[in-house]
């Protein structure tokens, strides 16, 4: 049996632990409220930036907003890239890898330059190879890749 000052210990200790309990409950939802990110939000956020650049048509085919002339051979491979990894998540498409020869063509390029290109931006951890002359955007790198474009005052 406790006698009266163990049972004012406990019962204090109790309510140090609901009022804890409750500030961590409050704290919890200002943090979720201020610094919680959703892969949902991030993926908005990745749209939102990508439009300002490129459109994707029913047929999931890539187009860009701007001249390719305003971009290096990197950065409209990475653009190109991103759209099917888009057009992927937005189910038009079943298949985000591009053929170099799909590259090329996009970029109305020759194959042996985009093979060097990729090679340089498989290099910087931007682009993966996915099969034999296969290669996807590294899904990771994409919000930083359409920030540096933002900052690009040119476009």
């Amino acid at each position: 049996m406790l006698n009266k000052s163990e049972h004012e210990c406990i019962n204090i200790r109790n309510l140090y632990r609901f009022i804890m309990n409750n500030e961590e409950y409050k704290y919890k939802d200002i943090v979720k409220q201020k610094l919680l990110v959703t892969s949902e939000k991030i993926f908005e956020e990745i749209v939102n930036k990508a439009s300002n650049f490129l459109i994707i048509d029913d047929n999931g085919s890539v187009h860009l907003k701007i001249p390719l002339t305003k971009l290096t051979q990197q950065q409209g491979i990475w653009l190109f890239l991103v759209g099917k990894y888009l057009a992927k998540m937005g189910k038009i498409i079943h298949d985000e890898n591009a053929s170099i020869a799909e590259i090329a063509h996009f970029l109305n390029s020759y194959e042996k330059r985009v093979r060097s290109r990729l090679s340089e931006l498989k290099q910087a951890g931007l682009v993966e190879p996915t099969k034999r002359g296969y290669y996807r955007i590294v899904y990771a790198r994409i919000p930083t890749l359409l920030d540096s474009l933002i900052t690009k005052e040119e476009f």
